[in-house]
């Protein structure tokens, strides 16, 4: 669950 939080963090600064 953690490590899709992150992949989420990941995905959106990576949009940013």
């Amino acid at each position: 669950m953690v490590f899709l939080l992150l992949e989420v963090i990941l995905v959106m600064l990576f949009v940013v």
